[in-house]
């Protein structure tokens, strides 16, 4: 997550400064960015998907970036007395949007998400101050979210290199390079005196690099033709005005566009091992690609249970939360799911990948064993 919110960070302060924007607009990117992801749990997706399947069941709504406003906005501590980190309305809107916006009593899917995921004190800041939840994000936060976008595509094509699951001429078939790129791939494939794990890793190196840079410069390029025609219509005339637009400003070309889902979806298929087939169009299925059930899994929906049922004990102050919780007298259903939020505040803020790790391989042996048999799925942590 780390290296990502670094990535993802430079990637948002280049998409800045090639769009003519100034400093204040570098720092909001940047804040956003720094805080997108700090909503995952241990085992990162795989966790955030287990976590979902044991909230839903409780009638509770929990995904990764409600998660993060929660540290951000209540869970952070300024002092004793001061919940959140008092985070300008800007950064707040820029996460909570992201690439989507809130339309109520419609169904939620990539683009459109319902106010209620939201935690309760964004919605309280959103009804005194007004954040815009139904309208798009604005500038720099779209900025930040293709930032995040950027960041993994190319990084995903660096791992997937590696590990032998993307060829060099894939990815020169979605990408298309400059000569002087080309260049660079040819010699150090060539280059005399590496081994041949040496001679791999700096190419996909260098392919990582000239992939991130394409995918900046395309993304400009788009931005500034989508912003040229809006202003030409009429309908920006001011910062405020992307929000109203009938869509998003930053984003990629259309045949961009194709082969970044493309390689998403090879990326979900073959480096994250989802079990399903790759689908013809990058674009139907997509989201139901993505939302396969994926390889440890299972280590967090067991973690998850032991931890409601106490017998994965969580450290220190969490344990007396959760001791006063079972001895507050309340109705079942009640602390049941109070159990829940707070096994999910736990595993956001305190448990670490290698935390589920060892519970699962102290106390559920046949579970671990049956990833360790397997040389292509590496244990977490």
């Amino acid at each position: 997550r780390l290296t990502h919110t670094i990535v993802a960070s430079n990637v948002g302060e280049t998409l800045c400064r090639n769009l003519g924007l100034g400093q204040e607009s570098i720092d909001l990117v940047k804040a956003i960015v720094y805080a997108h992801d700090i909503g995952h749990p241990a085992l990162c997706h795989r966790g955030e998907r287990a976590i979902n399947t044991r909230m839903s069941a409780l009638g509770l709504h929990w995904n990764h970036d409600a998660a993060g406003l929660s540290v951000v906005n209540d869970w952070s501590r300024r002092d004793a007395h001061f919940n959140g980190l008092n985070l300008t309305l800007d950064v707040l809107e820029g996460l909570a949007k992201r690439y989507w916006h809130f339309v109520d009593h419609k169904p939620v899917n990539i683009f459109e998400h319902n106010k209620s995921e939201l935690p309760d004190s964004i919605l309280e800041i959103d009804k005194k101050y007004d954040l815009h939840l139904g309208k798009n994000n604005h500038i720099e936060g779209q900025i930040a979210c293709l930032s995040d976008w950027v960041g993994y595509i190319s990084t995903d094509v660096e791992d997937g290199l590696l590990v032998g699951e993307f060829s060099v001429d894939e990815i020169l078939e979605r990408f298309p390079l400059s000569a002087g790129a080309l260049a660079k791939v040819k010699f150090q494939q060539e280059a005399p005196g590496l081994g041949t794990e040496e001679r791999k890793a700096a190419v996909a190196h260098v392919l990582c690099m000239e992939i991130r840079n394409f995918l900046i410069n395309d993304v400009v390029t788009q931005t500034e033709k989508n912003l040229r025609e809006a202003q030409a219509q009429g309908l920006l005339n001011k910062a405020e005005d992307v929000r109203d637009l009938g869509k998003l400003m930053v984003g990629f070309s259309p045949e961009v566009l194709k082969n970044v889902k493309r390689i998403d979806a090879i990326g979900i298929v073959r480096i994250y091992e989802v079990e399903n087939t790759l689908p013809a169009s990058a674009e139907q299925n997509f989201q139901t690609l993505f939302s396969k059930r994926m390889p440890y899994e299972d280590f967090m929906e067991e973690a998850f249970d032991a931890c409601v049922s106490g017998e994965m004990k969580m450290r220190g102050d969490w344990n007396d939360r959760y001791q006063a919780i079972k001895a507050s007298g309340l109705p079942d259903e009640e602390a049941k799911k109070k159990i829940a939020q707070l096994v999910c505040e736990y595993m956001t803020c305190e448990a670490t990948d290698r935390d589920v790790v060892d519970f699962i391989k102290a106390n559920r042996p046949q579970i671990h064993a049956h990833y360790a048999q397997e040389p292509r799925l590496l244990l977490p942590g």
